[in-house]
């Protein structure tokens, strides 16, 4: 077997492929035998069906086996061998020859390969950038102190009618499958979840009936988790449930006292009311931070991409593209028709695959990692901006449940992707914020609503000291995204580089 690459330029080469008959004869006769000692057909006992009979009903299709495994593992070998930094994986030339396994025994490949551009981020240093840094209001920090007193005030299970801020444990049933039972626990506030409002007035062992695809506006990721059911179950999360209630707990404010102020920020020394605000002024500019680094982030997406200039091999990427395209649509349609990449189409990938290889070169350069325990610390984050807790003390108010959400949440692989995304965008952004020629800036939570959506937001509304949420800057990155992407190994994933000519 010979295997050769031929650089066309910076930015794409061929690998030329020769499969000879010794490289591949050893190999179809050892997975033909292992076909004869199974086979059974009429006549023959079981592995005595003579050799030439298989070899005529199975030899094509394991020649053509044997073939693409040995072009599998000899480009990977080669590839790692001769250190290609590949932009995608190798795919068949528009010129290769279908076999034809009747008179070839010698099998002539030749596979393009896309070469990832050069990417250079020097710029960033003196990349011009504007971050803005949120300061809370005296409303904002007067709320929050009343939050914290209710928070760190004393527990009591009560068990007179329900109001709104009370702990609520509840038996659910679906009415439509009467074995599909769970239980679950929420908090009763007409801000942070507005259907928890029809328990208000309600006692221990009332039953209500609610409609879940209205709570929670069709939103069956909120409402599995909000049952609290496994990924498994998630598709029994509509209709209507029967909610019982088992346990109503209520908070009783506590007192501003040195007691106080140690459970409300434990890790600081407060010992004065001014203190005090002045931490929850800092959690507050903590907390909006993340729409902030989101908003950060996005709004400098464009000039990223356009001062890297990353250079591509047009003609060889949209073939690429027309090639996974073609393969995918293959085995869903049985069709071979090839599908075109418009201009639009192919200028939307390049800004993609910029960004991915721009990401990566950033993570590399500043040694960014997200580990597993991080994305487990955000998923506990998410829940408790989800019941309006503060995520330090989530865990000893929710206890067990606490834990079960984090399980559930870490078993849904688009969850954990998108925990993940968050992280690495949170440090992405960090090491932009440190690494730019920045300006910044301090403003209101209002105010930064009216710069980054000018149109749609108006100063009423909230800040969010106690539910985070993405702004609508945070689209222009995703809405870039497209179904193809690249992998970042050197080793070709797909399996079907030859073609049988039958």
């Amino acid at each position: 077997m010979n295997i050769i690459k031929e650089q066309n330029d910076n930015l794409s080469a061929q690998i030329k492929i020769s499969i000879d008959e010794p490289d591949y004869q050893e190999r179809v006769k050892k997975e033909l035998n292992k076909l004869r000692g199974k086979a059974q057909m009429p006549g023959f006992r079981q592995g005595h069906v003579p050799f030439s009979l298989i070899q005529k009903m199975y030899g094509h299709a394991v020649l053509l086996d044997e073939i693409n495994k040995i072009l599998q593992e000899n480009i990977e070998k080669f590839l790692e061998e001769e250190k290609i930094n590949l932009l995608g994986y190798p795919f068949p030339a528009h010129d290769t020859p279908n076999l034809d396994f009747e008179y070839e025994t010698q099998f002539n490949f030749t596979l393009n390969v896309l070469l990832s551009p050069e990417v250079n981020i020097d710029f960033l240093k003196t990349l011009p950038t504007t971050y803005y840094k949120i300061k809370a209001t005296d409303a904002v920090i007067n709320e929050e102190i009343s939050a914290l007193r209710q928070r760190f005030g004393s527990t009591e299970e009560i068990f007179d009618s329900v109001k709104e801020r009370d702990y609520l444990y509840c038996d659910c049933q679906s009415l439509e499958n009467n074995d599909f039972k769970s239980q679950t626990y929420f908090f009763v506030d007409e801000k942070v979840n507005p259907w928890t409002t029809s328990f208000i007035g309600c006692r221990i062992n009332d039953t209500l009936e609610i409609d879940i695809d209205k709570a929670f506006e069709g939103d069956i990721e909120k409402a599995y988790k909000m049952l609290n059911l496994t990924e498994e179950d998630k598709e029994q999360a509509r209709g209507i449930f029967t909610f019982t209630i088992t346990k109503i707990n209520r908070r009783k404010e506590a007192d501003i006292n040195d007691d106080f102020f140690n459970k409300a920020f434990p890790d600081k020394n407060i010992t004065t009311e001014k203190e005090l605000r002045q931490a929850i002024a800092q959690a507050h500019s903590e907390v909006c931070e993340e729409t902030v680094n989101v908003w950060f982030f996005n709004n400098n997406f464009d000039p990223i991409i356009e001062t890297a200039n990353l250079q591509y091999n047009d003609e060889m990427l949209r073939q690429f593209i027309e090639h996974q395209k073609q393969s995918k649509r293959e085995k869903q349609e049985q069709t071979e028709e090839p599908i075109p990449v418009s201009d639009e189409e192919l200028e939307k990938i390049k800004r993609g695959t910029s960004w991915q290889l721009i990401q990566q070169k950033i993570a590399e350069t500043y040694n960014i990692t997200v580990e597993q325990e991080e994305i487990k610390q955000a998923a506990k984050e998410q829940i408790s901006r989800y019941f309006g807790i503060d995520h330090r003390q989530a865990e000893l108010q929710l206890g067990e449940y606490m834990k079960n959400m984090v399980d559930n949440i870490l078993k849904d692989k688009d969850q954990v992707q998108d925990l993940y995304t968050r992280a690495l965008d949170k440090k992405l952004a960090h090491v932009l914020k440190e690494n730019t020629k920045v300006t910044i800036k301090e403003v209101i939570w209002d105010e930064f609503l009216k710069i980054i959506q000018p149109e749609t937001n108006s100063p009423d509304t909230p800040a969010p000291h106690k539910k985070t949420r993405r702004s609508t800057a945070s689209k222009k990155k995703e809405d870039t995204s497209e179904e193809l992407t690249f992998p970042e190994e050197t080793k070709p994933k797909e399996k079907k580089t030859a073609k049988s000519k039958e």
